[in-house]
């Protein structure tokens, strides 16, 4: 029996009941859910395989998944990236079974099947009449996904030849934001490193609805958030009781942007060289907010977020800005694997980039201050609701049916943008996301 005939996806959608603004406690714990998410969205959407930087060149490649299908992620002789399902044609054996590396081509260490970089099949460990011309090796290359695109470095895949192009999901709107974080400079960003990697024992959505703009639990949850982030502690909660919105832009994308009131656009956490670098690329609304910016949380369905925060660990010393783009790994209803990248532009200079990476690994990591905070509280929803009667209820995210009339009429940025960060909106419009891929409107 199929995940699909054990829970249908009428019955998936029924589970979010976007009038009253609750949500089965089943989402974050129930296995058969888990598996038709795998199945109704992680092989439909757009999904975010890794950084073009991480392979510059020809042979170079990066193991990854599509939900809980493994994929090799490779640059060919021509330049080109592919995307390939991690499995033997043959047998089924992964190929690639380390995280990263350079080949001239690949060879499956069962039966010695070999393929080139672009996916096709280059030959077999015995000769041809092995095989007495039974078997199509021009038919079996390495299964490759249907569509490849990529924004700003980052290269997302799908299976679904019928989704539209990436640009309908990224969309300009999209870009006027993300542009704040990955497009700001002419260059661009680069990736500091390989991924860092751990396990969390909570669902793979909690973080990306938690990094769609969960205001309420940062000066509750985050001890270290007032010496730690900004100038000051006073700054800090003027942000965040002043002109810090949540945003919905399209297609699952939320932001949080928590900025400092008024007009002056200090720009905190950055050196001068940079900041005459964003001025010559954005325009004078986004230079107004990117100014005023504190932090920036922001996620892109189904699995990657990023954050953005100016830190420091002495008031000596003055606040660095970190950048961190991270996926959350499903593994199982319970389990996740986070993969965590630090980014940053490729303009800056070695000592800021050297300050940039630490700021972020003492803050946002495995052993930062910040994610130790969020694995307890997560790990602590995955045992409040382990339970037939935790499994029962609901999940409230009733604050959205006070706010969900009020717009931020005259932001300067596109997208719906409610008036400040505790309105739960850009976390609840995640979840009505979900509700229509699994129910079958997408």
């Amino acid at each position: 029996m199929t995940a699909m005939e054990r829970i249908t996806p009428t019955d998936a959608a029924s589970l979010v009941d976007t009038e009253r603004g609750t949500v089965s406690r089943r989402l974050y714990v129930d296995e058969d859910l888990f598996e038709l998410e795998m199945e109704r969205i992680f092989t439909r959407t757009w999904v975010f395989i890794g950084l073009e930087s991480e392979i510059p060149e020809p042979g170079d490649y990066v193991t990854r998944n599509m939900g809980t299908d493994p994929v090799i992620m490779v640059r060919d002789n021509d330049g080109k990236i592919g995307v390939f399902h991690n499995s033997c044609p043959h047998r089924g054996v992964m190929i690639c079974q380390a995280d990263q590396g350079h080949v001239k081509g690949f060879v499956c260490a069962y039966h010695g099947w070999s393929y080139h970089l672009d996916g096709s099949h280059a030959g077999a460990f015995h000769p041809e009449e092995f095989y007495r011309g039974g078997v199509p090796f021009d038919e079996l290359g390495l299964h490759k996904v249907a569509q490849i695109d990529t924004y700003a470095g980052l290269v997302f895949a799908t299976w679904n030849k019928e989704l539209g192009p990436l640009i309908e999901t990224i969309t300009e709107s999209s870009r006027w934001y993300l542009d704040l974080l990955l497009g700001r400079t002419p260059e661009g960003m680069e990736v500091l490193g390989p991924p860092q990697r751990w396990t969390a024992e909570q669902n793979w959505k909690i973080g990306g609805i938690n990094f769609c703009g969960d205001g309420p639990h940062a000066p509750t949850l985050h001890s270290v958030i007032g010496p730690q982030i900004g100038e000051s502690t006073e700054q800090f909660m003027a942000a965040m009781l002043g002109e810090s919105p949540d945003v919905t832009i399209s297609s699952g994308q939320n932001m949080l942007l928590n900025l400092l009131p008024g007009k002056e656009t200090p720009f905190i956490g950055y050196p001068p060289d940079l900041v005459k670098l964003f001025k010559e690329t954005l325009n004078a609304d986004q230079i107004n907010l990117l100014g005023r910016m504190m932090t920036n949380v922001c996620t892109l369905f189904p699995h990657l977020s990023l954050v953005q925060a100016p830190v420091r660990f002495s008031e000596n010393e003055p606040p660095v800005n970190f950048l961190t783009l991270r996926v959350w790994q499903p593994v199982s209803a319970t389990r996740t694997e986070v993969w965590n990248w630090f980014l940053v532009e490729k303009e800056a200079s070695e000592e800021y980039k050297e300050a940039a990476l630490k700021a972020g690994l003492r803050s946002f990591s495995a052993g930062g201050t910040f994610d130790q905070d969020d694995a307890e509280g997560w790990s602590a929803t995955s045992r409040g609701l382990q339970g037939p009667i935790g499994r029962s209820l609901n999940l409230s995210f009733q604050t959205v049916v006070g706010w969900r009339d009020e717009v931020w009429e005259d932001f300067p940025g596109p997208g719906k943008t409610s008036p400040n960060m505790y309105t739960e909106m850009t976390e609840f419009e995640y979840l009505t996301e979900w509700k229509r891929w699994m129910g079958g409107e997408k």
